[in-house]
């Protein structure tokens, strides 16, 4: 997208001393600009570029990362949460979220949210932890559907 700068941009002539040109007030923009200290500064807002599916399954006691990362300008900011709180234990510096050992008290829902000064982008993954069978509790289970 172009967007017309209310400005003329003024560039000194290399052919003749003295003179300037105007070069066209114009520039390319994906989403706003802003003038800090007389420089226009560049803002995209951020989008995601690496996320997981909509829901995952991982085993009671085994790692799961969550991935997010995301493109924009300034570079976003990546934060998690986890059923609508803040999340930091698990935060990486890559962006993405590590569950180290799941427990039952994992599952959730984790957002992952990048904002800058353009904007904020946000997924939402569904966590199911499983619980690990054993033969003992598989038998028990079996006894008390056979009771019914």
């Amino acid at each position: 997208m172009w967007i017309r700068l209310p400005w003329p941009l003024r560039c000194p002539s290399p052919f003749k001393e003295g003179v300037e040109s105007f070069a066209p007030p114009f520039t390319a923009v994906a989403a706003q600009v802003w003038p800090r200290q007389g420089v226009p500064l560049i803002a995209e807002p951020p989008i995601i570029t690496t996320r997981d599916e909509a829901s995952v399954t991982v085993a009671r006691g085994a790692p799961k990362t969550l991935f997010c990362s995301a493109s924009g300008t300034p570079q976003p900011h990546v934060r998690w949460f986890k059923d609508e709180a803040v999340a930091t234990e698990g935060l990486q510096t890559d962006g993405s979220f590590l569950i180290a050992r799941a427990d039952l008290s994992d599952a959730g829902e984790y957002t992952c949210e990048a904002s800058n000064e353009a904007g904020t982008d946000r997924y939402t993954v569904r966590v199911h932890v499983l619980r690990r069978w054993s033969r003992s509790s598989d038998r028990a289970i079996k006894r008390r559907l056979s009771r019914q």
